[in-house]
């Protein structure tokens, strides 16, 4: 496994989507570190199917045999007539897919892929997981890209019921040229612009480089 990397990028939520960005950047040479505002990972939604383009880049992260006792590998797509029964047409998938796009086609929950992703970030050193911690600005300037987000810090994998630790991380920045600093509000409703402690809640300043 790499040795963790200086160039941070920040990955607001730690969905599938979320997830998936950090072991790819992670593979790609960036230390990824996302921020997730629940504080646990529970698992939610239903199943899913995962067309050859997706299942390409979950086995190119090395999480095939992971995933393995989780998926199902259906042998077709059967479209069938609402008043009679008959099928109207069938879609092959299973080994015609595989031998065709170079991938499988898999069906599996949403919870089990995410549960996957997230143990897979934990272990990994390039990637960092906070959980209670909510993005709610971020202004460019001249020496990287600062970000603030908002809550209790907790880290790694989900946590129990009971109080997350509160922390305050700071990542030096690299410059990004002659930029004017701009902020960018995520939340211009929530009226806090201070960035300072506050009654159960902490604001956390993160510089991208």
């Amino acid at each position: 496994m790499a040795a963790p990397s200086s160039r941070t990028v920040i990955i607001a939520g730690a969905g599938i989507g979320g997830l998936t960005a950090a072991l790819a950047l992670a593979r790609s040479g960036f230390r990824a570190l996302v921020l997730e505002q629940a504080e646990r990972l529970e698992e939610t939604g239903a199943g899913i199917q995962l067309s050859p383009n997706a299942t390409r880049i979950l086995i190119g992260l090395g999480l095939a045999d992971r995933l393995q006792p989780h998926v199902v590998a259906p042998t077709a797509i059967r479209v069938l007539g609402g008043c009679t029964g008959r099928e109207i047409v069938r879609i092959p998938l299973g080994s015609e897919v595989t031998q065709r796009y170079g991938a499988p086609y898999w069906v599996i929950h949403r919870g089990d892929l995410q549960a996957v992703l997230g143990e897979a970030a934990v272990q990994d050193l390039n990637v960092v997981l906070r959980l209670g911690m909510s993005m709610e600005d971020f202004a460019a300037h001249p020496h990287g890209v600062t970000v603030s987000a908002r809550g209790a810090m907790g880290c790694g994998r989900p946590r129990g019921r009971g109080s997350p630790r509160k922390r305050r991380r700071i990542l030096p920045a690299a410059p990004l040229g002659a930029r004017l600093c701009r902020r960018h509000s995520l939340r211009p409703s929530s009226g806090s612009r201070s960035f300072t402690s506050g009654s159960g809640a902490m604001h956390t300043w993160f510089i991208i480089r």
